[in-house]
């Protein structure tokens, strides 16, 4: 078997730049021989043994410290281990990717239902709400509040949300009957969940399901689609409407904020 490799070679089978290989011979992790005949400077069939191990920790963020104890000062007993740790690293890197993934996918679904929801109707059950009220829009507490959801509750979609109650529709009442809070979907599908720390929920029943959009707070005049989707259809409102912050866009410096409203009505009501 061939025992001496060049630079060149070694950057095009392995893939690798000349300029990492140089890195690795600096750093002495990898470092070609010397041929004293002509000069050049050879991979033997060890380092290319090794290498291979090199690239693969590198990859795993390992710093050169640690890999170049491993390649030298480590018994196999010893290298199975940092193996075993190793790959604990990867499986939390994956289980932290595929929470980022299945953030990203509920972003994904939110922005395409404030394209095909907005100013459209349609009768659904909501799902299990729970929701605490904040005195301010946003405040630093709000992560907090975050935390003082009951956690048997065992929340989702944990959204800022703004409670509307019936007087909503008057523009005079509006911002006396509107107040902040944070919201998310309860996975215990029981009604009967105990709430500490002023938390309230959002029972299931019969809603309309629409979107809305608005620049900065929401006002009467983004209401208007719904109140007369409302009156059109001789509908009651029987509760505080949950809006709920969706999504968002920026057109032509103008921020507009999108939210998802579940209001209830009569479950009895018949709807054409």
């Amino acid at each position: 078997m061939k025992n001496k490799y060049l630079i060149g070679e070694v950057s095009n089978f392995f893939n690798i730049s000349k300029d990492a290989l140089r890195y690795y011979d600096k750093f002495g992790l990898i470092t070609p021989k010397k041929d004293e005949l002509n000069g050049y400077r050879y991979y033997t069939e060890e380092d290319i043994v090794k290498l291979p191990y090199l690239i693969s920790l590198k990859e795993l963020d390992m710093p050169l410290e640690e890999i170049k104890l491993m390649l030298y000062h480590k018994s196999l007993r010893e290298m199975t281990s940092i193996f075993k740790n190793q790959e604990n690293v990867i499986d939390n890197k994956i289980k932290k990717l595929e929470k980022i993934k299945n953030t990203i996918i509920e972003y994904e679904e939110d922005f395409n239902k404030a394209i095909n929801y907005i100013n459209k109707f349609e009768i659904v059950e909501n799902p299990l709400f729970i929701y605490k009220v904040q005195n301010y829009e946003l405040d630093e507490n709000m992560i907090n509040i975050l935390k003082e959801f009951n956690p048997y509750a065992n929340m989702l979609s944990i959204k800022y949300s703004v409670i509307l109650n019936t007087n909503c529709f008057d523009e005079l009442k509006l911002g006396e009957n509107m107040n902040y809070a944070i919201s998310g979907i309860s996975t215990n599908d029981t009604e009967d969940i105990v709430l500490e720390n002023n938390c309230k929920r959002f029972k299931k029943r019969k809603c309309i399901y629409t979107v809305i959009k608005a620049e900065n707070d929401i006002k009467a005049d983004d209401l208007t689609a719904l109140q007369d989707y409302l009156s059109a259809n001789n509908i009651q409102v029987t509760d505080n409407i949950l809006a709920r912050a969706l999504a968002f866009e920026s057109v032509q410096n103008t921020s507009i904020d999108y939210y998802e409203l579940w209001v209830p009505i009569d479950g009895n009501k018949k709807i054409p």
